[in-house]
């Protein structure tokens, strides 16, 4: 089943939902706080056939403001039919729109797609604090590495992703129109999947090259399971008390700092 929110709706919540999928557009003021969402397929067999979706629509004078989904699980949106085109989020704009502290496996194409139109615009988007698992399969063959992928017919603006933990072969990529102006991705664990241009990126660990000398390529004493990254035991205690601060979603330059003083030989005596 889908949940709509539509129009004039205001100051809503959805809390603890057990659900297929939602729609919102042209809403004030709405929290989705926690929930499980999914499974969903594109074309049936089940009852809930359809992405959950954030998107304006400023033709008709629908524009979606402060938005919130907090502590979300969305998983299993699986293509069923040749030619469909899914994923667990898609988003064409709104205004205030934060995604956090949610997670999201088992999605095809994308975990969450960001595709702006001509008639819809994205304004002040933060992504934070979120886990992002596998993403499938446009064919049913083949892992993808699609997790947030930028897109649609004019650029998307004013985004920033941060303080997220991506799996193994999971990052944020393009398909599309080239980006808009003000995106930033910062302080994240995640995969080279390819450095976008006209993407801001700071204090990311890479695993692969990175995009920025600001970010790190995979840190020296870690190694990465595909869910956590995982420390060498005799580092274990400096590289443990780094890495709570990225669980924290606290700054990565102290991680940056400790793993700098382990690089430095030790003092004579």
């Amino acid at each position: 089943k889908r949940v709509d929110l539509w129009g004039d709706v205001e100051h809503v919540t959805l809390e603890r939902i057990d659900g297929g999928a939602f729609y919102i557009q042209g809403v004030n003021n709405v929290l989705i706080k926690g929930g499980d969402w999914g499974p969903c397929d594109s074309s049936g067999p089940s009852e809930c056939r359809s992405q959950s979706f954030v998107t304006e629509d400023g033709r008709l004078n629908e524009h979606t403001r402060n938005v919130t989904i907090d502590g979300a699980v969305f998983h299993d949106y699986v293509i069923t039919g040749v030619g469909d085109h899914f994923e667990c989020l898609f988003t064409t704009g709104g205004s205030n729109v934060t995604i956090r502290n949610s997670r999201f496996y088992n999605c095809r194409t994308y975990a969450i797609a960001a595709g702006a139109r001509e008639w819809a615009h994205y304004d002040h988007w933060v992504i934070e604090n979120n886990w992002f698992g596998r993403t499938c399969c446009v064919t049913g063959v083949g892992d993808r590495n699609s997790a947030i992928m930028f897109g649609g017919d004019v650029g998307v603006s004013n985004m920033v992703i941060r303080f997220n933990t991506f799996i193994r072969g999971q990052g944020v990529v393009q398909e599309g129109h080239v980006v808009g102006a003000n995106n930033r991705v910062v302080n994240n664990i995640l995969s080279q999947t390819g450095c976008i241009h006209g993407i801001h990126y700071s204090g990311n660990l890479f695993i692969g090259t990175t995009c920025s000398r600001a970010d790190k390529g995979f840190a020296y004493g870690y190694r990465f399971n595909g869910v956590r990254l995982k420390v060498d035991g005799s580092r274990a205690k400096a590289i443990r008390a780094a890495y709570a601060t990225v669980a924290q979603g606290k700054s990565l330059r102290t991680v940056a700092h400790v793993l700098a003083r382990m690089r430095r030989p030790s003092p004579a005596g």
